[in-house]
């Protein structure tokens, strides 16, 4: 379920960032969690949201936020911050109220 989240959350991130129409600015939200309270400690999330967070940066995001092992509450407080920056960076928040499928 959570690498399921953290897919849906990549394509919501590239998704804001792609929708010209309406942007300003680019932004991103990476999040790679490694650590997970019921199994063993996961080597690749923290490498691969790094190398996720190069590649909007090279692509020419002008934030991208990389946020690793985040609890549940972390979770939802970066989802939160991020929305907020998302609508900050759009003229009218008409890209934040289009349908996304994942």
């Amino acid at each position: 379920m959570g690498a399921l989240r953290a897919i849906a959350l990549l394509i919501f991130a590239i998704w804001l960032g792609t929708s010209s129409a309406h942007a300003e600015k680019r932004v991103a939200l990476i999040m790679g969690n490694s650590a997970y309270k019921n199994v063993a400690r996961l080597a690749n999330p923290a490498n691969d949201a790094a190398l996720v967070g190069g590649m909007f940066r090279k692509a020419g995001f002008d934030s991208v936020d990389i946020k690793l092992d985040l609890n549940v509450a972390e979770i939802r407080k970066a989802l939160r911050d991020f929305g907020g920056k998302a609508r900050e960076h759009y003229n009218d928040g008409a890209a934040l109220n289009k349908p996304i499928a994942v």
